[in-house]
C-alpha cells in the first residue's frame, strides 16, 4: 500500500458526526447503510400490512409466511450492512444495524420452533365438568392450544427483551438531535412493546383456555395492539425509507477527495 493510501479521510456518518477511515477503505467502500436503511423500512412496512387490519380470525394468515421472510432478509440486509458500517467506521449505526440484524435473524429463527414437551404439560385439562375424561378430539384441541400458549410466550419475551439494547442505542441519536432517528427508534420501541404485549396477552388466553381457566379464548386485546403496532411500525418503515432515499440520492464523492 502506497503512502498516499494511507492518509486518513474524514467522511460522515447518519448522525453527521465526522469519522474518520484509512484512505484505502474509503476509496474502495462505498456506504453501506442504504441496505440496512432500505430492507428494513421494507421489513417494517410488510409488518405493518399484516397487522394493520388484523381480526381475531386473521391472527393467522397468508400474509404471515410474507413477515417471517421479510424478518429473515431484514436480519442478513442489518447484519450485513452493520458489519461493512463497522468496518468503514462508523461506529454507532453499525453497532445498530448489527444488534437488529442478529435479533432479526434469532426471530425468525425463533417463529420455525415449537416446544413438544407443552403437548405433555400436566396443567392441561384433562377431565370435563362430568368428570369424565374430554373426547380425543376435545383433548388434542387443548394440547394444540397449549402448545401455541407457550411458543407465543416465548416469542413475547424474546421480543420484550429487545428493549433494552434499542433503548441504550436511542441515547447517541437523542444526544446529537437528530429528529428523524429520535422518530424511527421512538416508533420501535413503541412497536416492540405492543408487540411483545400482544403475544404475552394470547399466551395468557391460550394457556387459559388450556388449563380450562375459560371456555373461548378472548382476543380482542391483543388485535388492539397488534394494529396500534401496525401503525407505528408505518412511521418507523417511512423514517427509514428517508434516510434510504437521502443516502442513495446523495452525491457520490470524487475519486480521491
Amino acid at each position: 500500500m502506497s503512502a498516499t493510501s494511507e492518509v486518513p479521510v474524514t467522511t460522515s456518518d447518519t448522525r453527521g458526526v465526522a469519522v474518520t477511515t484509512p484512505r484505502g477503505v474509503a476509496e474502495t467502500m462505498a456506504d453501506p447503510l442504504p441496505i440496512a436503511f432500505g430492507i428494513f423500512g421494507f421489513s417494517f412496512l410488510v409488518f405493518a400490512v399484516r397487522f394493520v387490519g388484523v381480526e381475531a380470525d386473521t391472527l393467522t394468515g397468508p400474509t404471515s409466511e410474507a413477515l417471517a421472510y421479510a424478518l429473515l432478509i431484514g436480519g442478513i440486509a442489518e447484519l450485513l450492512g452493520g458489519v461493512l458500517a463497522l468496518l468503514k467506521g462508523i461506529a454507532h449505526s453499525g453497532w445498530t444495524m448489527s444488534v437488529f440484524g442478529i435479533w432479526l435473524i434469532g426471530f425468525f429463527l425463533v417463529i420455525q420452533h415449537t416446544d413438544p414437551a407443552a403437548e405433555t404439560d400436566s396443567r392441561i385439562l384433562q377431565t370435563g365438568s362430568d368428570g369424565q375424561p374430554l373426547p380425543a378430539e376435545s383433548l388434542a384441541k387443548l394440547r394444540e392450544a397449549n402448545v401455541t400458549g407457550w411458543h407465543t410466550a416465548s416469542l413475547s419475551w424474546f421480543v420484550l427483551m429487545l428493549a433494552v439494547p434499542v433503548i441504550i442505542l436511542a441515547i447517541r441519536p437523542i444526544l446529537d438531535r437528530n429528529i428523524t432517528l429520535i422518530i424511527v427508534f421512538a416508533s420501535v420501541i413503541v412497536v416492540i412493546f405492543l408487540f411483545g404485549s400482544a403475544f404475552h396477552s394470547v399466551s395468557s388466553t391460550l394457556l387459559d383456555v388450556s388449563q380450562g381457566k375459560q371456555a373461548t379464548p378472548d382476543l380482542g386485546l391483543a388485535v388492539t395492539l397488534l394494529r396500534t403496532a401496525g401503525y407505528f411500525a408505518i412511521v418507523a418503515a417511512a423514517g427509514l425509507f428517508w434516510l434510504f432515499g437521502k443516502e442513495v440520492t446523495a452525491a457520490e464523492p470524487t475519486p480521491g477527495e
